[in-house]
């Protein structure tokens, strides 16, 4: 085990202070960053509870930095996950790191320290699915935290022992079907935005994938975000007076990716142009628009979205254990 001087350089990019407070509240009653110090002055009194505590970060700290950069700190060949566990895992990781969502990692923390791979790998899976439905698409949940870190208590203390044991309590916050559908079909994610655009690019792969079976890499430089109705449309575009689709431009069912070059080719040219342009697309979602919609309208836009909002259901979905 590598010690924790060894990785000083590595925390001080994401934060010691941010690692004490996860690996903390990973074992003890959430505490907020400005009253941690207070918290463990008052647990840790004496020399050898000092050491003590010195020896337990040491011994978590490759696994936080696993958790919150799985790109830069992959877990290694001869770690206990399994090929096919740690693959999973550093997906789903790496999906909570792109959507920015930190609550769950304590959570994680005590998973990683307590149970299986297998069972530590569903609760990964889990964490990133409840994290698109519920802060990405949804309207966010400020009480998650606190929920996730009572439940990250409860694994550190051996109640919960597995996932199936964990499942009641995660399942009460888990956004039903409709829910997510409902939320989905209102989703606008305004492409501007680096991170947003990264989402995006991830969301139309996994439909496309859904629906037409390609796994494309979404991070592909080669393919890019299309915006049906332009963000700055052309005199092609007439509206008939409607400028109430101009909100639609950043609604996902206006949104599709579309290989570099045809995107340039398409540029800011009217509907009936860009349909000549979709068919000659690799993307079957793509495609689609073209033999679809005859025009491109508010209307279409939304009708495009709730379907898509019916394959999104499906591809971020999580079965809980009864």
């Amino acid at each position: 085990m590598a010690s924790a001087a060894s990785h000083a350089h590595s925390l001080a990019a994401g934060g010691r202070a941010e690692f004490l407070r996860v690996w903390w509240n990973s074992r003890n009653r959430l505490t907020r960053a400005n009253e941690l110090f207070r918290a463990i002055r008052q647990r840790i009194t004496d020399r050898s509870q000092a050491f003590h505590l010195i020896e337990e970060l040491e011994n978590d700290v490759d696994d936080y930095l696993g958790l919150r950069s799985p790109d830069e700190h992959p877990w290694t060949e001869d770690d206990v996950l399994p090929e096919a566990a740690r693959e999973s895992v550093q997906r789903s990781l790496t999906e909570l790191r792109m959507f920015n969502v930190r609550q769950p990692i304590s959570m994680l923390l005590a998973a990683r320290r307590h149970w299986s791979p297998a069972d530590f790998d569903r609760m990964c899976r889990t964490s990133a699915v409840m994290a698109l439905r519920i802060n990405v698409i949804g309207q966010g949940d400020s009480s998650l935290e606190s929920r996730y870190n009572r439940i990250a208590v409860r694994i550190s203390s051996e109640e919960l022992k597995t996932f199936r044991d964990a499942a009641p309590d995660l399942a009460q916050h888990y956004p039903s079907d409709d829910t997510f559908r409902a939320q989905f079909e209102r989703a606008h994610l305004v492409t501007t935005s680096a991170r947003n655009r990264k989402i995006v690019q991830y969301l139309l792969h996994a439909l496309e994938r859904q629906s037409g079976g390609t796994d494309y890499d979404y991070q592909s430089s080669r393919n890019t975000i299309e915006h049906v109705l332009p963000e700055s449309p052309g005199d092609d575009w007439d509206r008939d007076g409607d400028e109430s689709i101009d909100s639609f431009i950043y609604r996902l069912g206006n949104l599709t990716v579309l290989e570099k070059s045809l995107n340039q080719e398409a540029g800011n040219t009217g509907f009936a142009t860009k349909r000549l342009v979709y068919r000659r697309s690799n993307f079957l979602l793509t495609q689609s628009l073209a033999e679809d919609y005859a025009e491109w309208t508010a209307r279409t836009i939304a009708e495009r979205q709730r379907k898509m909002a019916g394959l999104a259901s499906s591809i971020w979905s999580v079965s809980f254990p009864g």
